[in-house]
């Protein structure tokens, strides 16, 4: 096997872990609706900023890398930045 076609089964594999990453993203924005309409109907606010920072810091507590913990830190952010404003958009929409 020469490196081209150690690239093209490497890309296959990105490809393959691009589609599950994508798959639980959505599974989670469909809990992330669920949480929000609970929380809207017993008139809890929604955003928990200590629920935040618990979540990355777990993550940050388990990750063994390679990736460093900044990287996560940063990803998740932006998770639920996107997260926030996907839920506040249905929620408009309701």
């Amino acid at each position: 096997m020469d490196e081209t076609d150690n690239i093209k089964e490497l890309r296959e594999k990105i490809d393959a872990i691009d589609s599950q990453i994508l798959e639980l993203l959505n599974k989670r924005a469909e809990i992330v609706l669920k949480v929000r309409h609970i929380k809207t109907k017993k008139g809890v606010p929604c955003l928990d900023p200590d629920r935040e920072r618990e979540l990355k810091d777990r993550l940050i507590a388990a990750n063994k890398g390679p990736l460093p913990d900044d990287a996560i830190k940063r990803i998740y952010e932006n998770i639920l930045r996107h997260m926030r404003m996907f839920s506040k958009v249905n929620q408009d929409t309701d």
